[in-house]
């Protein structure tokens, strides 16, 4: 028996073929520095294959070929992790499913097998890892805009991201201090794993925290008017404003602020608190009249 399991350590190839390498990219096995998986445009990671070196004449595969994929990103002090698994009944190709897991960054991958010696029934078991990357495909200006609908979302995400989940780097577009995505999501509230990578669900937040921030926008100003009935409502004009900034600065600072006298709006005297509901504005009356900024189509 000692001596079949020597041939079986012989036979059995842990390297990869050249056409593994092809498909299995920059996991260590060559030079490139191609990544494993994009995540597409319809944000979704197609199945993958990879494939391994034929097994040599006389040996088969016992069971499946079994594999673990993790998934983590941890740029700009996220700490965002996700794991796959699945088994080949086959050798090669393995089709690395992604399962509907939406994330990208370093992917660190685990195959292990059992194999038979068909003529002397001795087994023998490899294993391997690897390590790459899964990266990100942007949609189409247009795309965005579709599922964004509204003109001030699409205003917003333009300021933003100028439409862009991505950045040349394939990566989640980022902007300091912790912005994310199209709508570059930050910590109010801090965005899901899915919605750094997944634009769909980052425009969705978008919206929603835009939506929210305005009725945020109406109770603040009634509470000042509560307080103080010689204020009159605000225009809707007023209130586009506020909105605008709100989504940029949150409760730090409001763009309309009480006079001194309490009885009227003035503009709040920190450009900080102005400055982004002032050019959201302008981009708007730009898109409404036909002459939209450059970079927005």
């Amino acid at each position: 028996m000692q001596k079949d399991r020597r041939k079986s350590r012989r036979k059995p190839a842990l390297r990869l073929s050249a056409a593994s390498r092809d498909s299995f990219a920059s996991l260590n096995v060559n030079s490139t520095n191609a990544p494993f998986a994009y995540i597409q445009p319809n944000v979704t990671v197609p199945t993958t294959n990879l494939n391994l070196t034929p097994l040599q004449a006389g040996w088969e595969l016992i069971d499946a070929v079994n594999w673990t994929a993790s998934i983590s990103y941890s740029d700009h002090s996220r700490s965002d992790k996700a794991q796959i698994s699945g088994a080949s009944p086959v050798w090669t190709p393995i089709p690395i499913d992604f399962q509907g897991v939406v994330q990208g960054g370093a992917i660190s991958m685990q195959v292990s097998a059992s194999v038979r010696d068909i003529k002397t029934g001795a087994t023998d078991k490899l294993s391997w890892s690897g390590n790459s990357q899964i990266l990100g495909m942007n949609p189409t200006k247009q795309d965005i805009k579709n599922r964004i609908v509204d003109l001030q979302s699409q205003v917003i995400a333009f300021k933003e991201s100028g439409f862009a989940q991505f950045g040349a780097d394939n990566l989640p577009l980022f902007g300091p201090p912790n912005g994310f995505g199209v709508m570059q999501l930050d910590n109010s509230p801090t965005p899901t794993a899915r919605q750094i990578w997944d634009w769909m669900q980052n425009v969705d937040a978008g919206k929603a925290k835009f939506v929210a921030g305005q009725r945020t926008i109406g109770q603040h100003y009634a509470n000042l008017i509560a307080a103080h009935p010689q204020l009159a409502a605000l225009t809707s004009d007023q209130i586009k404003f506020a909105s605008y900034q709100y989504f940029n600065s949150g409760n730090n600072g409001f763009y309309w602020i009480p006079n001194a006298s309490f009885d009227g709006w003035v503009k709040n005297s920190s450009n900080t608190f102005t400055a982004y509901g002032d050019d959201a504005v302008r981009i708007e009356g730009l898109v409404s009249s036909g002459t939209p900024p450059a970079g927005w189509q």
